[in-house]
This record gives structure tokens, sequence and C-alpha cells, in this order.
């Protein structure tokens, strides 16, 4: 299975109503992980918190990969993310 197509088959809709009226190109990709694992309620391999959040702004698979640095980095040092080892993130206020 080639990247794109795995990319295609992961993508999910999420229904995250915080957002409605603000440009999805002008929200940050912290804020919308956060409001996914929010709706999720439940922990999330990092690799699915990016499809949701990439879908969720629509941006390709191209341009997410290019931001996926910065947004591993954001993940890390917000207070507001728990890293739970094997790639799985969730909310420290959880915990």
């Amino acid at each position: 299975m080639e990247l794109n197509e795995w990319w295609i088959k992961r993508v999910k809709k999420v229904n995250l109503k915080q957002f409605d009226g603000e440009r999805k190109n002008e929200i940050a990709m912290i804020r919308v992980a956060k409001a996914v694992l929010d709706e999720k309620g439940e922990v999330m391999d990092f690799n699915d918190i990016i499809v949701e959040v990439a879908n969720f702004i629509e941006i390709d698979e191209n341009e997410m990969n290019k931001r996926m640095p910065q947004f591993y980095t954001d993940l890390n040092v917000d207070g507001e993310f728990i890293s739970l080892g094997d790639n799985n993130w969730g909310l420290r206020n959880w915990y």
C-alpha cells in the first residue's frame, strides 16, 4: 500500500464545534489536537492524531509532513498533553 493510500484510509472526520466561525487554516494544530483528544476521550496514537488534525484543518500529506516536527515539539512542550509510551498520547487532566 502506498503512503498516500494509507493516508486516505486513516482520515476520519471529527466534529469540533468549538472552532465554528474560525478559519481552519488559522487554527493552531495544537488546539485542534487537544480538541480531538477531548472529543475522542481516549488515548490516541500520534499518527492518528496527526491524521485527525490534518483532515480537520484541511492540509494534505505533504504539508503535514512539513509541519510535523514542530507539531511534535509542541505536544512535548505543552503541559496539557502526556506521552504514555509506544507513541500514545493523552491529556494530562485525565490522570
